[in-house]
């Protein structure tokens, strides 16, 4: 990996080591990873009616329980942790249900 460099406005040269995370910075990568995880885990059911058709009453139940936690994760984290920020971003999210072991990535968080 090479060192992500860049000058400020003023001039001063940066280093990512030399940039302290905010909080509203951290919240945001959180934002940004629990699309992901949405997109790449609840959007591969959701959108392709022969496989969310296959999946059982109780799987779409829990599929729809993972979803709204979800989306509800930077709410539950803010009231949970206050406006600090965010290390370890894997630690915050819901477990997936059991069934997304047949997934083509796997288990993401458990």
């Amino acid at each position: 990996m090479g060192t992500n460099i860049w000058s400020a406005e003023e001039g001063t040269t940066c280093k990512a080591s030399d940039v302290t995370m905010s909080s509203a910075h951290s919240y945001d990568k959180l934002r940004a990873v629990r699309d992901t995880t949405i997109e790449l885990y609840v959007d591969y059911y959701q959108s392709k009616p022969l496989l969310y058709n296959s999946l059982t009453d109780s799987q779409k139940t829990e599929l729809g329980v993972y979803r709204q936690a979800l989306l509800d994760l930077p709410s539950t984290v803010l009231a949970a942790e206050g406006n600090v920020v965010l290390l370890d971003l894997p630690d915050y999210f819901p477990a997936q249900p059991s069934f997304m072991s047949n997934h083509p990535l796997g288990i993401r968080h458990t």
